[in-house]
């Protein structure tokens, strides 16, 4: 008679990919449509930040500039293991550029392999039977509903009048200015299109957006640019520079992806700071 292998047969390895596929719900449902699965706010993600960390199938995330060259695994080409970095596999799969931006994250069931390449400067490993994957959707794929509008809302990061676009942990932030940047010494280079080293707050009024007073404005991080002009505008003189490596530009809410309805409220932790709080001392990594 034969006998049948028990879990003391296995290796260790086998033994917790048993038990994780016996977690997984293989049980008869309804069809789930696609329409439901996705979350409607965003994720913020970090360069490391991986597709297991995040709760629902299907996410929007939205990834941070400079995640080219950090830290990050990926495992898979097209197909990647639920522990690759998503930002880095997006640069990999050519959804993102080193720029950041946002991708759609579509969880799926595990591969019995996957494939090494190098695509858009980033080498992927390959790996053997893995439990879950996932790949990069088109927001086409899952259209809301009519009465149920994506909106895009940015994170919101209070600064002092030297915070610099380089700073924010996002491309699109919300960033509330001080009063008195007006006088205040931070340079600022470029017109319109500055520098990611320039002051945001001092930009802002020199570009018109805001008053030494302060208030809030929408930066957008872009590409370098090979030069950036000087000129002076509303008390504030900027300067020239030639190539940089990163960009800013400020935005109005109604130019954002997705903004087709008054922008929902952010669920992001509130934080009453003093002129002295400093980002380390927040408890979060994206903060209001």
């Amino acid at each position: 008679m034969a006998s049948f292998p028990t879990i003391q047969d296995f290796s260790l390895r086998t033994k917790l990919l048993l038990i994780l596929l016996a977690l997984l719900p293989f049980g008869k449902s309804a069809p789930i449509e696609r329409k439901g699965c996705k979350d409607k706010d965003p994720v913020f993600a970090l360069c490391s930040t991986s597709a297991r960390q995040l709760i629902s199938s299907i996410t929007e995330v939205v990834c941070p500039a400079g995640c080219l060259d950090a830290e990050g695994p990926v495992w898979g080409t097209d197909i990647y293991t639920d522990d690759s970095s998503i930002c880095r596999a997006a640069i990999h799969a050519g959804r993102l550029t080193d720029a950041g931006g946002r991708v759609t994250m579509e969880k799926k069931l595990g591969k019995g392999g996957y494939q090494e390449s190098t695509r858009n400067q980033i080498s992927t490993r390959r790996y053997g039977p893995w439990f879950v994957s996932f790949i990069f959707s088109s927001a086409s794929d899952f259209e809301p509903a009519a009465n149920d509008p994506l909106t895009f809302k940015p994170p919101t990061v209070s600064a002092l009048c030297a915070m610099a676009a380089k700073q924010l942990p996002t491309a699109i932030t919300e960033v509330i200015c001080p009063s008195g940047c007006l006088t205040a010494s931070e340079n600022v280079w470029g017109s319109d299109i500055y520098t990611d080293d320039s002051s945001i707050c001092r930009a802002a009024i020199h570009a018109g957006r805001l008053t030494n007073e302060g208030g809030k404005v929408i930066v957008e991080k872009n590409p370098g640019q090979s030069s950036y002009e000087e000129s002076t505008r509303n008390g504030i003189k900027t300067s020239k520079y030639g190539t940089w490596t990163g960009s800013f530009v400020f935005t109005s809410s109604s130019a954002l992806p997705y903004a087709t309805s008054p922008p929902l409220t952010s669920n992001l932790p509130i934080v009453t700071s003093q002129c002295s709080s400093a980002a380390k001392q927040l408890t979060q990594v994206v903060t209001e």
